[in-house]
């Protein structure tokens, strides 16, 4: 004969072991929205989920990262923004999700988001931008690196990130000297 009491020690039993196995329950998972931070280097960083109208699992669907990347042809350094708009997202698997925008030859941004539980997050990031080198006119171009660099971010505004606004393609937006740009590429 069982009683309440004795069907929970079994119960109790039973979740210890399976634990003790490695069969446990899934951590926290990270939730639809907005998460910002910083870079090592002290840049800000931002990132948004969303659902995924196919599967319904959250996936990225923008990155907005600024870096410092120096330019060894010239010996100086640049500070670049870029918000990149994801019309078809990345979606997260077990907590993580990394992406890389090279649609566009001459910006290359590779970033790696872990979420350890459903307020935070962290990764790392890095870039590669080509610039021309100033002259009248300039003929030479040079590439400027950002090293991959951990960032920390924390969980901002709650609920499903803003829809794309995008169709099909991966959009690019960075400003330099009080004007904005914009790239849409073609996949």
């Amino acid at each position: 004969m069982f009683d309440s009491f004795g069907l929970f020690r079994r119960s109790g039993v039973f979740l210890s072991a399976l634990c003790m196995v490695g069969i446990g329950f899934p951590a926290a998972a990270q939730e639809a929205g907005t998460y910002s931070g910083q870079t090592a280097d002290g840049n800000p960083i931002s990132f948004s989920l969303g659902s995924d109208p196919n599967t319904g699992k959250l996936e990225l669907t923008s990155l907005n990262v600024t870096f410092k990347a120096q330019c060894a042809a010239t010996g100086t350094s640049v500070t670049k923004g870029y918000y990149i708009g994801l019309a078809t997202g990345t979606d997260v698997r077990k907590g993580k999700v990394s992406y890389v925008y090279s649609a566009d030859p001459q910006i290359y941004i590779s970033t790696a988001i872990d979420f350890p539980n459903k307020t935070t997050a962290s990764g790392s990031t890095g870039s590669r931008i080509a610039l021309l080198i100033p002259g009248s006119p300039p003929s030479k171009a040079q590439l400027c690196v950002s090293q991959r660099q951990a960032f920390q971010a924390a969980f901002q505004t709650a609920g499903p990130a803003p829809e794309s606004i995008f169709d099909s393609t991966p959009t690019v937006q960075w400003s330099s000297k009080g004007v904005v740009h914009q790239i849409t590429k073609d996949r």
